[in-house]
C-alpha cells in the first residue's frame, strides 16, 4: 500500500550468515542487518497501542515450479522489555 515504508539495508548472497534484530519500543520500530540500521515512528496512534508478535521462518512467495527453500537459525534470543 502506499503507507509502505521499504527501506534496503543490505544484501546477502546465499549461504552468507548475517545478524538481524528487531526492535519494537513505544511506537518506534528499529531494524538492524549486519549492523546497518533504520529506526521508523509509527505515526498512527492505532498501532501504538496493538500487541505484536514475531515469527521467524522462511515465507517462500512463489508456489509455481520447484522453488525451495532452506533457513538455518544458529541464535535466537527474545527478550520482552
Amino acid at each position: 500500500s502506499g503507507d509502505q515504508i521499504k527501506v534496503k539495508l543490505t544484501t546477502c548472497k546465499i549461504g552468507e550468515i548475517f545478524r538481524f534484530m528487531i526492535l519494537l519500543n513505544r511506537g518506534k520500530l528499529t531494524v538492524s542487518v549486519n549492523g546497518k540500521k533504520v529506526d521508523v515512528e509509527f505515526k498512527n496512534s492505532y498501532w501504538k497501542r496493538q500487541n505484536f508478535y514475531y515469527k521467524c521462518g522462511n515465507y517462500l512467495q512463489n508456489n509455481e515450479g520447484d522453488d525451495h527453500s532452506i533457513v538455518q537459525f544458529y541464535d535466537l534470543q527474545l527478550i520482552h522489555i
